[in-house]
């Protein structure tokens, strides 16, 4: 499979989750114009388990920023779950970010004053779900990632995988079509590393829940089923094994 003459490899793919055509994302730093995106054309189809690797500062946060609709890109078109992000308002985004689409981050960002069951429910109450299905979507999503007995600790109580699980919980309670994990195993040891690619993979498994990781960790790389490699904004190699 080669790359276009603009660097991005386009596949014909049915039922996309995300679809990018030649976007890219530009910055401000100071007075100089950084590009970050420089022409991706690219489709992630639902259920699939994805991988964006690359070096530090390539690009691929910036991708997985524009997937989650927390950022618009500066010239292209990007769909994401049938709706073109450049015509959503802000609203719509935001809803779209809390009920379709949930987030991992390396640093967990987990709210410290709340408990495990408090930080999975927090993005349910945001958007509405009533008393008595939080609870009962909470505590279903909390056995299934054996944190039940963890429920009433807060995260400070927590190792770093507990705090992750919990993240994951979190993510997966509003039952999202798309799942974004940033750097996911960056501040956990090798074995809790390779526990949390285990947990992402079987939810990717058993619900069909895309997974779209942004990582340079060999594990990662090697757990997910597509490799999607960008260098300097562009699109290196897109591999599916």
């Amino acid at each position: 499979m080669k790359p276009a003459s603009d660097g991005s490899v386009s596949m014909p793919r049915a039922m996309s989750c995300v679809r990018l055509r030649s976007v890219t994302k530009e910055y401000m730093l100071g007075k100089a114009l950084v590009p970050a995106l420089r022409g991706v054309t690219l489709d992630i189809d639902r259920g699939e388990l994805v991988c964006v690797a690359g070096p530090s500062g390539s690009g691929k946060t910036t991708l997985l920023h524009l997937m989650g609709c927390l950022d618009n890109p500066t010239a292209g078109e990007l769909t994401v779950l049938d709706k073109n992000v450049a015509e959503m308002s802000d609203g719509e985004a935001c809803r779209m970010r809390g009920t379709r689409i949930g987030f991992i981050f390396q640093s967990f960002s987990l709210i410290e004053v709340l408990s495990v069951f408090e930080n999975v429910e927090y993005p349910l109450l945001l958007h509405g779900w009533p008393v008595g299905g939080r609870r009962e979507r909470v505590e279903e999503v909390l056995a299934h990632l054996g944190l039940k007995d963890l429920a009433k600790r807060r995260p400070t109580q927590l190792s770093g995988g507990q705090r992750q699980r919990v993240a994951i919980a979190r993510a997966l309670a509003p039952n999202p079509d798309l799942i974004l994990a940033d750097e996911p195993t960056a501040n956990l040891d090798s074995t809790t590393g390779h526990d949390v690619i285990d947990w992402l993979s079987r939810l990717n498994g058993e619900y069909g829940i895309t997974i779209v990781f942004a990582s340079h960790d060999p594990k990662i790389i090697s757990a997910a089923r597509r490799n999607i490699n960008i260098v300097d904004g562009l699109i290196a190699s897109d591999v599916t094994l």
